[in-house]
């Protein structure tokens, strides 16, 4: 709006007085311009509470090397011998407070039946790996929706484990979660099949 405002000699000084005080420099509605966060994706399927993070297994499966839907997952990793195999868990940390806190920093795969077969994770240069550690944010997940992590044919990151013929006979498997304060959690998984002879079997 214009306002006239009189002064001495005649002189008249016009004031702008800018209107819609929530508007930006562009004319537009600050709120309505802002972008809305993605939503979360829902827990579905095997979880546990660990020190007020939830831990989801999404799936778990045999990667198969003669399988495109595999082949981004095993990026610049070769086919492991016959009796050998790569095993993907894949998962999210939720984290339903009200303030950012770190995940855990280690996970292991242990046979039940033989513990002695423990596996640490391996490292992946796959672009839908997990990253250990990190931080979830406040009412949010791990991986953030939209990342690369969250954007795998199979939801959730990744978790690479090498097994075999042994390692599958002595199922059922436990991830064991290790977090930073110390504390040790177990995460029963259904069962995959039973690793053969075939390099690069899944």
């Amino acid at each position: 709006m214009l306002v006239l405002i009189p002064l001495i000699a005649g002189v008249v000084l016009t004031v702008v007085i800018a209107g819609g005080g929530d508007e930006t420099p562009s004319g537009k509605n600050a709120s309505a311009a802002a972008t809305p966060a993605p939503a979360l994706p829902p827990i579905q399927g095997l979880q546990i509470g660990v020190e007020g993070l939830i831990y989801n297994v999404t799936d778990v499966r045999l990667l198969d090397f003669d399988s495109p839907s595999a082949a981004p997952y095993l990026t610049n990793l070769q086919r492991p011998p016959k009796g050998n195999a790569f095993l993907g868990v894949f998962l999210r940390v939720y984290n339903p407070t009200g303030r950012a806190m770190g995940s855990a920093p280690g996970f292991l795969l242990e046979p039940s039946k033989n513990p002695e077969l423990v596996e640490q994770n391996k490292a992946t240069e796959s672009p839908y790996s997990f990253k250990l550690g990190a931080s979830v944010p406040a009412k949010g997940v791990i991986p953030a929706p939209g990342s690369a992590a969250a954007s795998g044919q199979f939801p959730g990151g990744l978790l690479l484990y090498g097994v075999t013929s042994n390692t599958t006979k002595a199922q059922p498997l436990d991830l064991v979660i290790h977090t930073a304060k110390g504390a040790i959690a177990k995460l029963r998984l259904p069962p995959v099949p039973q690793v053969n002879g075939k390099p690069g079997h899944g």
